[in-house]
């Protein structure tokens, strides 16, 4: 008759490291595109804002032949802000038919923002969308 050996139920102490490596090296790759694909999330607040404070800017251009210079003179009731600072009119802008002109501008700060960086969202009269080199990975 052969004789059995019983082997132990359960994982060696290799078998556990090696596990423990994969995950690592997992983990290591997934978190930052995680962080990424989250912030994207958090710009979409920004662009909904920014949206609304462009369409404020036109209905008081429409009335007043002038962009506003702050975001006072405009009609918006916008929710509070989670992830941004808010601004109207990047300058006093009397030219209405620069298409470059900045509507609206979201700052996300490095303190609130560490992993991304601090960066800057604009909003243009033509509708454009865009920011500094740090937020284009953004958008």
């Amino acid at each position: 008759m052969f004789h059995r050996r019983k082997r132990n139920a359960g994982f060696t102490l290799l078998e556990l490291i090696i596990v423990i490596i994969v995950i690592g090296i997992l983990a290591s790759i997934a978190l930052p595109r995680y962080i990424r694909i989250a912030e994207k999330g958090r710009a979409a607040e920004a662009k909904n804002i920014l949206s609304a404070i462009r369409s404020a800017q036109m209905r008081y251009a429409a009335q007043y032949a002038v962009y506003a210079t702050g975001s006072a003179n405009l009609d918006l009731n916008l929710p509070a802000a989670k992830y941004y600072t808010y601004s109207t009119s990047c300058a006093t802008v009397t030219d209405l038919s620069a298409t470059t002109s900045c509507l609206g501008t979201a700052t996300r700060t490095a303190t609130e923002n560490p992993n991304m960086g601090s960066y800057t969202l604009n909003v243009s009269m033509g509708g454009r969308l865009d920011g500094d080199a740090t937020g284009d990975t953004v958008l």
